[in-house]
């Protein structure tokens, strides 16, 4: 039951950030590879998964650069 439980939070996950997930796995093919740079605001022109705490701003921990 608890697989059950995570493959549709992973499929939910993954439907959800689709574009996200598809531009780093081609960036990565490129030669990118992910740099600890946080907590930080998110940069407005990239694709990111931010983190929203409940009393605060969205901010991000890693990032993908070449």
């Amino acid at each position: 039951m608890i697989f059950l439980v995570f493959t549709v939070l992973k499929i939910g996950f993954m439907i959800e950030n689709k574009e996200f997930i598809d531009t780093a796995i081609d960036e990565m093919r490129d030669g990118a590879t992910w740099h600890k740079v946080g907590p930080r605001p998110p940069d407005p022109t990239a694709k990111a998964i931010t983190i929203t705490p409940p009393d605060g701003e969205p901010y991000i921990i890693w990032k993908l650069k070449k």
